[in-house]
């Protein structure tokens, strides 16, 4: 006979285990056992209490984060540190005997090094020597480009963190001398110091890269326009892409692009490509991209050349 208390454990035992109403007290039972086996069987799939899958709350994951970032930054000032004594570029120093400026201050030959560096030459040296901690490998483009590529600015250098860039937009003095996009001209690597203002660069042509106790400089080449103080957070997030990538295409794939467009015209297709909305505003200028594109032009025999500075 049920007694009243036998019921009551029953429907109890069945709302919780989802066995079907008016069960008997041994059906009753025997899905509590299996309910128990089922959760005991989970566990064990996921072994030792400290390899199961946590949740973890939000503020650690951006604690960890931030680590991260603060750990790729430090590589990043080292590495560019280990590049300081790189000269710029070989033909500013004669193959036999070179008596300029940097050759006579370090009693080297600089013609004879096994690397040079200009100032967007460090950078991108500096990203592919980090390229498996950043997750990519910057493009051959020049400060424009990288420039183009880092979408997070800031309004002064007291707001900048060791490994961000700066970058500088002017205009050159002598005529005719080739324009970069957005006007770049220059890049450094800020590190702070004790200044708060020092950066690592290649400046000097007849010198090398070298640490210096500010950002604040005049050219003898071109008037500085504006300084431009750009956070690397976007690279040490893994991304870099480019806000114009239309001015970073090589002409061959551009070309291609014009044709499967329709175009039977090469002038034609080029027509739309030479000129540029939206660079320095919303109006129309002559920007000639298959010439200040950082993947070169082609010359006389074929070889492509890309000239950073």
């Amino acid at each position: 006979m049920r007694t009243p208390a036998s019921v009551i454990v029953e429907q109890t035992l069945c709302k919780s285990h989802g066995v079907k109403e008016d069960p008997t007290l041994q059906e009753a039972f025997a899905s509590f056992l299996e309910s128990r086996k089922k959760k005991s069987r989970a566990r064990a799939a996921w072994g030792p209490s400290e390899t199961r899958p946590q949740t973890r709350p939000a503020s650690t994951s951006i604690l960890a984060q931030e680590e991260r970032r603060a750990r790729v930054r430090a590589l990043f000032v080292e590495t560019a540190r280990g590049f300081i004594g790189v000269p710029y570029a070989r033909k500013y120093h004669d193959p036999h005997y070179c008596t300029c400026e940097g050759c006579s201050a370090s009693g080297r030959q600089l013609y004879h090094s096994p690397l040079f560096l200009d100032c967007c030459g460090l950078v991108r040296r500096v990203a592919w020597a980090l390229q498996r901690q950043l997750g990519f490998r910057l493009g051959p483009g020049n400060q424009a480009y990288q420039y183009d590529t880092l979408p997070k600015r800031v309004e002064s250098v007291a707001q900048l963190k060791p490994g961000d860039l700066i970058f500088y937009s002017g205009t050159y003095y002598e005529p005719g001398s080739r324009r970069h996009a957005f006007d770049m001209t220059h890049v450094e690597v800020f590190v702070g110091g004790p200044s708060g203002e020092a950066t690592i660069g290649s400046r000097e042509r007849f010198k090398w890269v070298m640490q210096y106790d500010s950002y604040r400089f005049e050219s003898q080449r071109w008037k500085i326009l504006a300084c431009h103080f750009c956070s690397i957070d976007t690279w040490l997030d893994g991304l870099c892409h480019p806000k114009h990538p239309e001015l970073w295409q090589p002409r061959r794939r551009m070309k291609q692009q014009q044709q499967q467009q329709g175009s039977t015209s090469s002038e034609g297709a080029w027509a739309t490509v030479r000129v540029t909305r939206g660079i320095h505003g919303t109006g129309r200028n002559t920007w000639d991209t298959g010439k200040h594109s950082t993947f070169g032009r082609v010359r006389d025999g074929g070889k492509k050349t890309v000239e950073d500075e």
